[in-house]
């Protein structure tokens, strides 16, 4: 009784290995060069505070000299190096040495008074890409040193690279959407390679590492292997990176709260 069971099952577990291979392989085919963009750029923004220190460092550090100033008198001459632009916030040097960071967003429409110096009205964030400007001050002098916009900071820059490919809010769906889908494509993976128990007849947690076999095969063999064991590092990465983004993280956040 319990082989003839097994053999009505067979044509069904056949149909849903096809249905997982189909799925998993388009999964795959669509999402790969999205995710291999997305790893780049991630990549990439891992190692902003090395490219920064480099990159801003005529902004970022000053000598040191003495007591910083008060943070007054510090806001006092970010406000005169951008005339007619709204302070947002003020960041003190994390060390000795490093300049303080006053961020500016765009001027309304209504601005008046140094018009030479006001840029035309902007919102803050223009379709999700930053628009204000960052104003770098000596805490030692209260002078101004030099001024970005928010976008010419790498690591604002490479940030927004890597959510939506500097496309703005359109395209962060597709990123996030890439994501997902490799979620699935891991999970239909697993559930393809997954070995039988040897009390099953199968070859149990040796099928996962990789055999003899030339060819396609061995491709195969080794596909299994890494995938197997990268897969749970990579929904980690994935998952935490949903968490973040704007429309799963939103959500994600509002049922937190």
């Amino acid at each position: 009784m319990s082989s003839l069971s097994i053999t009505a099952d067979a044509p069904a577990r056949v149909g849903l290995h096809r249905m997982f291979w189909r799925v998993h392989f388009w999964a795959g085919l669509i999402t790969a060069p999205l995710v291999l963009f997305a790893a780049a750029t991630g990549l990439l923004y891992v190692f902003t505070p090395q490219i920064e220190a480099r990159w801003h460092a005529d902004v970022d550090q000053v000598p040191i000299g003495g007591n910083p100033q008060p943070l007054d008198a510090q806001w006092a001459a970010a406000k005169q190096a951008a005339p007619g632009w709204a302070p947002r916030s003020i960041v003190p040097g994390h060390t000795p040495g490093h300049t303080t960071q006053v961020l500016f967003a765009t001027p309304p429409a209504h601005a008046t008074g140094h018009a030479a110096h006001v840029t035309p009205h902007q919102p803050e964030h223009d379709q999700g890409l930053p628009t204000g400007r960052i104003v770098y001050v000596n805490p030692y002098t209260a002078q101004a040193v030099g001024t970005l916009a928010e976008m010419d900071r790498f690591k604002t820059w490479s940030k927004t690279l890597h959510s939506s490919a500097l496309q703005g809010n359109g395209w962060r769906w597709l990123i996030e959407l890439a994501a997902s889908w490799m979620l699935v494509m891991l999970a239909t993976g697993i559930t393809m390679a997954w070995p039988r128990s040897c009390a099953q007849g199968g070859p149990g947690w040796r099928a996962l590492l990789p055999h003899g076999g030339r060819g396609r095969a061995s491709w195969r063999a080794w596909h299994v292997t890494v995938g197997v064991l990268t897969s749970g590092l990579l929904m980690v990465v994935l998952v935490t990176g949903l968490t973040w983004s704007r429309q799963a993280g939103d959500n994600f956040r509002a049922a937190q709260e």
